[in-house]
């Protein structure tokens, strides 16, 4: 496979085509673990800066593997094995990555943790000061304990224009799976505008997969 994008400006709209070949990200453990559900995006200021998320299965049990490149995407970070983001205390596996950059350097990876015993649950927003090289720090967005409150499939997204960050999910309960939102004003560090509601009517309660968009309207 090779990638291709347009290349565009703040000042002039370009056709200009890159083309790249297609490098190796990292290398599954086995044929029965291969690394999936994957997430990439391009940092709109660096345009060399890539950051990629899979979940890993080259541990114990499932992570959310995050890579960086900062050529293009020709070459990523600890590739064979990839930089696992760490699992949160009492879960023990990790899964369904999504990554995003904001409009001020930052990168955001969102990450459930999860109990395969108790089916406790919870979603996680990790942020990267220094273009998803490195993600010390995360914020708490919502949890659920056990299989009647599990929240599953998040996806994050980012608001080019004020920063804010978005995070939509499912939330399991006994026959319904509703959308949930929660955004965040703070650049990650906290999740309360909105705090997390439902966003799908009361009566379409069936609903999974949801994926942010953020976009701008004048008026």
């Amino acid at each position: 496979h090779t990638r291709y994008w347009r290349n565009w400006s703040s000042d002039v709209c370009s056709s200009d085509l890159l083309v790249l070949p297609t490098a190796r990200v990292n290398s599954d453990s086995s044929a029965s673990y291969a690394h999936n559900e994957v997430s990439i995006s391009l940092n709109p200021l660096q345009n060399d800066n890539y950051i990629y998320g899979a979940n890993d299965y080259s541990g114990v049990d499932s992570a959310c593997g995050a890579y960086y490149s900062s050529d293009s995407a020709q070459t990523w970070t600890a590739q064979g094995g990839g930089t696992t983001l760490p699992v949160q205390p009492t879960y023990g596996a990790a899964g369904d990555p999504a990554v995003a950059f904001d409009s001020a350097n930052n990168a955001y990876f969102s990450c459930m943790n999860f109990n395969r015993t108790t089916l406790n649950s919870a979603m996680y927003v990790f942020k990267s000061t220094d273009q998803g090289a490195t993600y010390p720090t995360h914020a708490l967005v919502v949890s659920g304990v056990g299989p009647n409150d599990f929240v599953d499939k998040e996806y994050v997204a980012t608001d080019p224009f004020s920063g804010k960050v978005w995070l939509t999910w499912t939330h399991f309960t006994p026959g319904f799976a509703d959308i949930m939102l929660a955004g965040s004003t703070d650049h990650g560090v906290t999740f309360n505008a909105p705090s997390p509601m439902q966003v799908n009517s009361a009566t379409d309660r069936s609903n999974q997969f949801s994926e942010p968009v953020a976009h701008w309207t004048s008026g």
